[in-house]
């Protein structure tokens, strides 16, 4: 995985002993909506997107602060409509959503549905645009199906590769977008951007086995595997935004987890004042890779940007942090775990003015 900090100035780079002196707001004064009362079940299998909106909108239309409240497990979003946003905080202020934790892990899901269209640009999972003093707490981003597969290499003869299909993992993802080879036991990438976004081979079904075989004809893949290796593959390139932050102020972050995500995980464009706390980008269990494109892309804000705590695994396609602007002061501190590809930082800036 590859890091870039896109700085175009001259910086000043500086230790973070201390802590950064960022206004942070209390939730002390806050009323309560529960989405549950708006019809949003968890676990029910049914689309929870219109109630969960109007949750939301009846927190900004009374025009004091309110925590969004949810419960643990997951909730389905499944219909964007014309808006081709699921969730949206749109001239909001003093708006926290909030979902439960176990362990201090957050417990309740926010699962987009993935339509399998290949190269399709989902609708967004959450946009917050024109909005101040917005948290965004104990929730976890997925979608269903994943916008990726995977399989373990269980056979190469001359350019033929064979993989299984790790369980839980799409069947119908034939061409393979921003294909690489995966070393589970080490955690590392043994080979990315096998392939790009043009001129795709195409996977074809395999009879017997576990039933979940896959082959393909692909000298370029031939050349880097070994039997054992596991490859993956994206449904998509571009694939849209999964959660955008725009024109917005005090937005804030805290304890969220995304496991797959379209195109950018997370796009911050013209805001000030951005903190990201205890965010992870993973894939969990048997998965191996999250997004093809960056983890998290910062552009023309200003402020204070903080990221503190911060883990991204594995978004192949592109850069797990990649920051534009004018930077008056930087301080960075990385902990890079190459075999694991993952870093952790924390990352402040003071910018001023919008570009």
């Amino acid at each position: 995985m590859k890091i870039t900090l896109a700085l175009f100035c001259l910086f000043l780079l500086q230790s973070l002993a201390g802590n950064c002196a960022i206004d942070e707001y209390e939730d002390f004064g806050y009323s309560t909506i529960l989405v549950r009362t708006y019809g949003a079940i968890p676990d029910d299998g049914i689309d929870d997107t219109q109630p969960i909106r109007n949750a939301i909108n009846a927190a900004i239309a009374s025009n004091t602060p309110q925590i969004v409240l949810f419960e643990s497990g997951r909730y389905d979003l499944i219909t964007a409509g014309a808006s081709n946003i699921y969730v949206r905080i749109l001239n909001a202020n003093n708006i926290i959503l909030r979902g439960a934790t176990i362990g201090n892990q957050p417990s309740t899901r926010l699962v987009r549905f993935n339509s399998g269209v290949e190269n399709a640009v989902l609708p967004m999972l959450l946009q917050i645009r024109f909005s101040k003093n917005i948290d965004i707490e104990n929730l976890v981003f997925d979608n269903d199906p994943y916008y990726y597969t995977a399989g373990i290499v269980t056979a190469k003869t001359g350019n033929n590769v064979t993989v299984d299909i790790l369980p839980g993992h799409p069947m119908n993802i034939v061409k393979p977008y921003i294909m690489g080879v995966y070393d589970k036991l080490s955690e590392r990438n043994k080979t990315l951007r096998v392939t790009w976004d043009t001129g795709l081979p195409t996977w074809a079904p395999v009879s017997g086995g576990s039933g979940r075989l896959m082959r393909l004809d692909f000298k370029a893949l031939a050349d880097t595997v070994a039997v054992g290796d596991h490859v993956f593959w994206f449904q998509g390139n571009h694939g849209g935004l999964q959660c955008v932050t725009g024109k917005s102020e005090n937005v804030n972050f805290k304890n969220v987890i995304t496991h797959n995500s379209t195109g950018f995980v997370y796009h911050f464009v013209d805001n000030k004042d951005i903190t990201l706390t205890k965010v992870k980008i993973e894939p969990p269990g048997n998965r191996v890779a999250v997004s093809p494109r960056d983890g998290i892309h910062i552009a023309h804000c200003r402020g204070f940007i903080l990221l503190d705590s911060v883990v991204v695994r594995n978004t192949p396609g592109d850069d797990g942090l990649n920051v534009h602007g004018l930077y008056l002061s930087v301080g960075c501190r990385f902990k890079t775990r190459q075999p694991h590809s993952v870093f952790r930082c924390k990352f402040s800036a003071r910018m001023d003015g919008n570009h």
